[in-house]
């Protein structure tokens, strides 16, 4: 049976498109590698192998996400776990102070299960 491909949301349901999107930069990248380019090339299939050491600044390990942006002609790779983190960065101020959603939802459930 053929493997079905996971979709993923086109920029703009993504929720992140009005974050700055030129690079990556999670703070945790060398400044000396900033500006840094490799050459690679289109294979089969549309394949494109990215250089060890952009791998190794990016943090990316075999099977890690990347999510791709279209932006001003270029194609802009953005790690998933940054993706994850500027979404947590965005949404953080809407919950105030050190409150934990995930205690108000197994409290909830279990609210629920007792009613049950």
């Amino acid at each position: 049976m053929p493997r079905r491909r996971k979709r993923v949301p086109p920029p703009g349901r993504a929720g992140w498109e009005d974050t700055p999107q030129a690079g990556f930069d999670s703070g945790k990248t060398d400044p000396a590698m900033e500006g840094q380019s490799w050459a690679t090339k289109v294979t089969s299939g549309g394949r494109v192998v990215l250089p060890a050491e952009a791998r190794t600044v990016l943090g990316l390990k075999d099977g890690s996400g990347l999510r791709i942006v279209l932006e001003g002609g270029q194609l802009v790779l953005i790690p998933y776990l940054e993706v994850v983190r500027r979404l947590q960065e965005k949404y953080r101020r809407l919950v105030p102070g050190d409150h934990s959603l995930a205690d108000d939802l197994i409290a909830e459930r279990r609210a629920e299960a007792a009613r049950d």
